[in-house]
């Protein structure tokens, strides 16, 4: 018999998300979302497996990866630098970091995929030291171009950046 969080001997306790779990209409939306959210990824998942089973290199399935999610972050920022409101700015910048984390996250699995694994350490500590090493120059650059030619323009700005990365 299981003990619950006071140390009695009987039924378990449910905390606050079992508990909403007893609604009827929260269990359908919940598990219609769950199935939904599975089959959202199902398609990400089967290339990634093709990719890997196809060309058997790391380097190809973070390329795939990156191609498949590099053009939405690229469109998320020229949205919100054309956003009319600030409203649709905020809406705008959540694809903006979710492309963002994506961005970031492919580009170490490509670069840990390529390199020699003696020099995985070495090469990994040169990427964040170029990725937080870049933001004193990058941030007061941004700055200046937002200052001189307007908040949205260094938004752009940022979307180039990203374009130069995706074209070396």
């Amino acid at each position: 018999m299981a003990t619950d969080s006071g140390g009695q001997r009987g039924r378990f306790r449910l905390n606050g998300v079992a508990l909403s779990l007893r609604n009827r209409n929260y269990r359908l939306y919940f598990f219609g979302q769950l199935l939904s959210m599975m089959g959202t990824w199902m398609p990400a998942v089967a290339l990634a497996f093709l990719v890997l089973k196809l060309t058997g290199s790391g380097t190809d399935l973070g390329l795939a990866t990156a191609a498949r999610f590099a053009p939405m972050l690229g469109l998320a920022i020229t949205a919100a630098a054309a956003a009319p409101t600030l409203a649709v700015e905020f809406a705008t910048m959540v694809f903006v970091g979710y492309g963002s984390i994506t961005f970031n996250s492919t580009a170490k699995t490509m670069l840990q995929a390529a390199a020699v694994p003696t020099m995985r350490g070495r090469v990994m500590a040169l990427w964040g030291l170029a990725w937080l090493g870049t933001t004193p120059i990058g941030g007061p650059l941004v700055g200046w171009i937002g200052q001189h030619a307007g908040a949205r323009w260094s938004l752009v700005a940022g979307r180039w950046s990203l374009a130069a990365c995706r074209r070396s």
